[in-house]
């Protein structure tokens, strides 16, 4: 029988450099993670939702930065007991170019982080993924230009977009990536910690 290898992303943080906003982020992180089995993901976040539909914040669907903690916590044991694999791209924004467009910069970034996962033999040229991505932009011209850049750069990467709310597996990796951002953000690992032994990378340019 015939598995597709899905790979799910999803960014935390912002590529602005006007460092004296409040809320602006250090850096601007990228997190994949790989599964055979999205179903089984589904299941998982089916299951951490089910517990949380009493919570003050419930929507409906999981949001790591409007979750509580141990909503979080939670739901990244039910993830790190499946067959995932993670990967985080972390960008020092002032390594970054001074004008290049958000747009420009967002999309060169993923494939950064892809290319890497060929050249460490993550993903593998000869398989075929299923590449499915947090819609970043609202926008639907340059939601396409960014699907048809990353497809124009790859051979064997079938590339979507979709609302986060809109699936389940997206709502994983918005987990595994608040994961990172907080390790290296806010110097607090407990959310790392219990992902550790899913993570196949953890680059930095």
């Amino acid at each position: 029988m015939f598995f597709m290898t899905y790979i799910y992303f999803d960014e935390s943080g912002d590529l602005s450099k006007n460092f004296d906003r409040p809320t602006a982020s250090k850096c601007f992180y990228i997190t994949f993670i790989i599964v055979n089995d999205p179903k089984a993901i589904e299941k998982v976040i089916k299951k951490v939702i089910a517990h949380s539909k009493h919570t003050p914040r419930f929507r409906g669907y999981l949001h790591a930065a409007h979750d509580r903690d141990e909503t979080v916590l939670r739901g990244l044991r039910y993830l790190a007991r499946k067959d995932i694999r993670a990967v985080c791209l972390r960008v020092d924004k002032t390594h970054l170019p001074e004008k290049a467009a958000q747009d420009v910069l967002y999309k060169k970034l993923v494939l950064t982080l892809i290319k890497r996962l060929y050249k460490n033999s993550i993903l593998d040229p000869a398989e075929k993924y299923n590449f499915v991505g947090s819609r970043y932009y609202s926008n639907k011209r340059l939601d396409r230009e960014f699907i048809d850049y990353i497809s124009a750069n790859t051979s064997n990467i079938n590339v979507e977009t979709a609302w986060t709310h809109d699936d389940k597996c997206l709502q994983a990796v918005d987990y595994f990536s608040m994961a990172f951002y907080r390790k290296h953000e806010n110097n607090d690992s407990r959310f790392y910690n219990i992902i550790a032994g899913s993570v196949a990378g953890n680059y930095s340019v």
